[in-house]
C-alpha cells in the first residue's frame, strides 16, 4: 500500500530558527520563541499572558486584529518608550476558533457524530482554550469541506473527570481500500474555548479520536482504532506551545 505523501508538513516542525546575527546591526536579543495567543491591534497577547508589539514580520502572512495564532517570533529590543518587547514574526499561523459542543445536544444529528479519521499531533491547554494540532487526509482540489470539532461527552463528565471526543466530518472524504496515493495531509490550529466547562482547579481529562491503523514502512491501512489521551489538568500550571509535535501534554492554566 502507498505510503500517504505530506503535502502540508506540520508547522510545528519549523519553530526552531537559527540566525546569523550581526553585532553592529542587529539588536535581536533572542531567536525562535514559539507561542499562541490572540491579536489586539498590532500587539500580540500570549496565553501566558505576556504583551508583545508586533514591529517586523519576516513572513508573507500577516495577523488582523482579534486573530488567534501561532508564532514563532524573535525578541527585539526594549523600547524606552514602552514596556513591552517588540517582536519580529518569522512565521504566523491562524488558529479556528470554535466552541466546543455537548453530546448530549447532538443526539440524533448524525452528520455532527461522525467519527472520520483525524491525526492530532499535539493537545495542550492555555489561555482558557483547548488548543491542538489536526492534520485531515484530503484529495486536493475537491473542493470537499471538512470539519473537526470538540465534543464533552456530558453523560460520562463531572467534577471526577472530563472525556470529550476530537470528531472529524470527512464528508466522504475518507481513505479505502484503494486510492490513498490520491490523498494528501493538510494541517493547522484549532483552539475550543473551555472556561465554562473546566471550572475545577485540578481534574482529570480524557481526550479520544479516531485515525488510521499504521502499515509499519508502508504507510497505513484503510481500518481505523481509537486514540486516547489521558492527564490531569491544573490551573497553576501554564501550558506552553509545543516546539514539535513530537509531545502530547496536558497542562495550563485558564
Amino acid at each position: 500500500m502507498n505510503k500517504i505523501s505530506q503535502a502540508v508538513i506540520s508547522a510545528i516542525a519549523g519553530a526552531s530558527i537559527m540566525a546569523a546575527a550581526s553585532c553592529s546591526q542587529d539588536n535581536t536579543l533572542q531567536y525562535g520563541i514559539s507561542a499562541i495567543g490572540n491579536i489586539s491591534g498590532s500587539s500580540f497577547k500570549s496565553d501566558s499572558g505576556t504583551i508583545l508589539d508586533i514591529e517586523e514580520y519576516a513572513c508573507a502572512e500577516h495577523l488582523d486584529d482579534n486573530d488567534r495564532a501561532f508564532i514563532i517570533y524573535d525578541v527585539l529590543n526594549k523600547s524606552p518608550h514602552r514596556e513591552a518587547y517588540g517582536i519580529r514574526i518569522r512565521k504566523a499561523y491562524k488558529a479556528i476558533v470554535k466552541d466546543p459542543l455537548h453530546a448530549s445536544a447532538l443526539s440524533g444529528n448524525e452528520e455532527m457524530q461522525r467519527e472520520d479519521p483525524v491525526k492530532v499531533t499535539d493537545i495542550w491547554i492555555s489561555g482558557g482554550y483547548v488548543n491542538m494540532y489536526v492534520m485531515l487526509p484530503v484529495i486536493p482540489g475537491s473542493g470537499t469541506v471538512h470539519s473537526v470539532n470538540l465534543v464533552l461527552d456530558d453523560r460520562d463528565s463531572g467534577t471526577a473527570g472530563y472525556s470529550f471526543i476530537i470528531r472529524h466530518n470527512a464528508s466522504g472524504e475518507t481513505i479505502g481500500e484503494t486510492g490513498q496515493e490520491r490523498f494528501v495531509l493538510q494541517g493547522g490550529f484549532i483552539s475550543f474555548p473551555i472556561t465554562g466547562i473546566l471550572t475545577e482547579d485540578n481534574v482529570p481529562v480524557i481526550f479520544r479520536w479516531k485515525w488510521y491503523k499504521s502499515a509499519g514502512d508502508t504507510g497505513i491501512t484503510s481500518e481505523t482504532e481509537e486514540n486516547i489521551l489521558e492527564g490531569i489538568f491544573r490551573k497553576s500550571r501554564f501550558g506552553h506551545a509545543p516546539a514539535s509535535p513530537s509531545g502530547k501534554t496536558i497542562s495550563g492554566t485558564l
